[in-house]
């Protein structure tokens, strides 16, 4: 009966301490968007300009269009792909119903936020930019683009990591490709002249948010139930 009584009193430790983290980590990534926010608010100009300019001499490195376009067709079907995965090998419907859920939260808050700022995307406000994608004619704050990406790589660790028993090294593997993995999604955005760096940096700092929001649900949804 002690035995009992201590490992149930164990586990509501683990259970207090990872909901203390979870907390902690979500407001931090609010804290953060709230500060890149107020930054974009007060020197918006300058910096618009100064990623222009930035855009301007990335275009000049045309090798980089190809890479950057098969980079960009991959994060377009990465969802694809994980929904399959979770069909077909795990089937694992309440992951999968999360995973939708999140993805329609976030295109909606996304389409919220556009109306809302009302920021044209660079192509449109620099003749010199090049449109290698295309015009979207939709507004470029934040980019929704990055923000579902990163958001859905977030999501794919998590699950790694709540599925699977990693060892520390291939957690801070991954964490490292997450990193290298929003440098890109920067660069790509950038250099198609889709968005501009803080449309990039809020988008990504959106899809972080989100992601602790829904974490934060999925916790106390399980603890209700």
């Amino acid at each position: 009966m002690t035995d009992l009584k201590r490992s149930s009193t164990n586990l509501l430790t683990v259970s207090y301490r990872g909901s203390d983290k979870l907390f902690v980590q979500s407001l931090a990534s609010y804290l953060i968007l709230a500060i890149l926010l107020l930054i974009d608010f007060v020197y918006h100009e300058q910096l618009m300009r100064s990623s222009i300019e930035y855009t301007v001499q990335l275009q000049t490195y045309r090798s980089l269009e190809t890479p950057l376009r098969y980079i960009s067709t991959i994060m377009n079907k990465m969802s694809y792909f994980y929904l399959f995965f979770l069909i077909s090998v795990r089937k694992d419907f309440e992951k999968i119903a999360l995973l939708i859920f999140a993805s329609t939260m976030m295109f909606f808050f996304n389409g919220v936020v556009k109306m809302f700022y009302h920021e044209p995307r660079p192509y449109f406000l620099d003749e010199r930019i090049i449109g290698f994608v295309g015009f979207k004619c939709d507004y470029g704050t934040p980019s929704g683009w990055t923000q579902k990406n990163f958001g859905l790589l977030l999501f794919f660790y998590w699950d790694a990591v709540t599925t699977y028993s990693l060892r520390k090294f291939k957690k801070r593997l991954i964490q490292f490709g997450l990193f290298v993995s929003a440098v890109v999604l920067l660069i790509t955005q950038m250099f198609f002249g889709s968005s501009s760096f803080m449309q990039v940096l809020l988008g990504l700092s959106f899809g972080v948010s989100f992601f602790f929001l829904f974490q934060n649900l999925e916790s106390r949804i399980l603890q209700e139930f």
